[in-house]
């Protein structure tokens, strides 16, 4: 409910100030009435009349910003972009593999001689390798505070660990 501040006087004509909590002003009026109150000024109370502190303090912008103490790295969203696609290609495969590998079993009621074609197939086997494999090096290029020479060592090891995975399967 509102709080309101009030100045009114009593039946003895003495002024008396204080707050009153109501639900509307009209209902304010009433209360001080019922207490024999002649209201002289009423209105909702302010923050310093609620004797509150201010909650919090807007302080104001420097006039001079100060430049960040290490320069941000180069937003490279291209890297990001592969990630991103590479999860999901990722995920594809993990559920072609999973529904493919119930199917095998016998587990699930129907047969699909795309979802069986493409879990025997080879070079979803591989590209799923090469995903997983570009996903963790990628990962470990970040973790190792990237750099165009880490980079070109893992890209060819993901490229050699693929073929190399490919060959022998």
């Amino acid at each position: 409910m509102p709080l309101f501040f009030y100045r009114a006087r009593d039946n003895k004509n003495l002024q008396k100030e204080g707050t009153i909590d109501a639900l509307s002003l009209q209902h304010a009026r009433d209360l001080l009435k019922t207490k024999a109150l002649f209201v002289e000024e009423i209105h909702e109370a302010t923050m310093k009349e609620q004797h509150i502190k201010k909650a919090f303090v807007i302080d104001e912008p420097p006039e001079h910003p100060l430049p960040p103490a290490h320069p941000l790295p180069p937003y490279l969203p291209l890297i990001d972009t592969l990630r991103l696609y590479a999860g999901w290609l990722l995920v594809w495969y993990g559920l072609i593999f999973a529904i493919g590998t119930y199917q095998y079993r016998g587990i699930i009621p129907f047969r699909s001689e795309l979802i069986a074609g493409l879990a025997s197939s080879t070079t979803v086997l591989v590209s799923a390798f090469g995903v997983f494999i570009f996903l963790m090096f990628s990962s470990l290029h970040k973790t190792l505070h990237g750099g165009i020479f880490k980079g070109m060592v893992l890209t060819c090891l993901w490229v050699l660990g693929t073929a190399w995975f490919a060959v022998n399967i």
